[in-house]
């Protein structure tokens, strides 16, 4: 049987290793209480097909969600900062993946040996994007804004780039 995963408590830290056997968790469900999904939290729940995300979450931490390759979509929600390294790391069924202007920051191997990754969406103007070709898999097309640190890094590393539609345009 499958189930979900309701982060039930009053704590903003979701912290590694919380699931010795979690192979039989589908969707994960995080509480207006958490603002950080620590280091390891959810790494390797391969049957994990969706992700409800608290509307107050800033960090994903290391490795987060690597290793969950049930998951086909990301839409990381308004109010993260910071995607850490390796964050999504061999979540090989992703497809998609939209990244909203309050990101800053994209860690290293952050969406690395993503296979399926078909398009990344990036959202900001001046976000921090780990300079290796490992950051972004390499077969997704990068959407941007023109003169974008998303723009920057896909000719840095000879990737697909979209331009995104202008505000008011």
């Amino acid at each position: 049987a499958m189930y979900d995963f309701t982060y039930p408590y009053s704590y903003p830290y979701v912290g590694a290793l919380w699931f010795a056997d979690g192979e039989f968790i589908n969707r994960i469900v995080l509480s207006d209480e958490v603002t950080t999904i620590g280091d390891y939290a959810f790494w390797g729940l391969s049957d994990v097909t969706e992700i409800e995300w608290s509307e107050n979450v800033t960090s994903i931490g290391m490795s987060a969600f690597a290793n969950c390759s049930g998951l086909t979509e990301i839409s990381i929600p308004d109010s993260v900062t910071e995607i850490d390294a390796e964050a999504f790391v061999y979540c090989r069924n992703i497809e998609n993946v939209i990244i909203p202007d309050s990101v800053k920051v994209i860690g290293n191997s952050a969406f690395y040996e993503c296979d399926s990754l078909e398009s990344i969406v990036i959202n900001s103007f001046d976000c921090e994007i780990y300079e290796s070709y490992q950051t972004i898999s390499s077969d997704a097309v990068i959407y941007g804004h023109l003169r974008s640190t998303a723009q920057a890094y896909a000719e840095s590393y000879y990737r697909s780039f979209i331009a995104l539609p202008c505000d008011g345009v």
